[in-house]
């Protein structure tokens, strides 16, 4: 099974697994909210969104946000490598957000390299 990523608009995407039954459990991510309430876009001229996808059970993932080409990737857990990284920790409260994600970890001045198959994020 392969994992569906459609780009909705800007910083929201549609997420799901090409199975029939989990695509009912498709995933809607905005990072507008946490992007603009910790002010990332005029804080940093470019940043990595890490989280944990939440759904579907038993093909969990991170999910990976480039915020300057507005790319969003899924990939598991020995697909991903990260070098000199400085991470912060955000979160929101999930009562004010319709969509997730509500607690990322940030990569400042951070960018994303995909080959198709390892998603490399890096210092910019």
């Amino acid at each position: 099974m392969r994992q569906k990523i459609i780009k909705l608009s800007d910083r929201r995407f549609k997420v799901w697994w090409d199975d029939v039954i989990l695509q009912r459990q498709a995933l809607i991510l905005d990072f507008n909210s946490i992007i603009n309430r910790f002010n990332l876009a005029q804080k940093y001229k470019d940043f990595v969104l890490l989280h944990w996808q939440a759904r579907p059970k038993g093909f969990r993932r991170w999910g990976i946000y480039h915020y300057a080409n507005d790319q969003y990737y899924g990939t598991d857990w020995d697909k991903a490598t990260f070098d000199n990284c400085c991470i912060e920790l955000l979160q929101m409260d999930e009562s004010k957000l319709i969509n997730p994600p509500s607690a990322v970890v940030l990569l400042p001045n951070h960018c994303v390299k995909y080959n198709g198959v390892i998603v490399k994020c890096e210092g910019v």
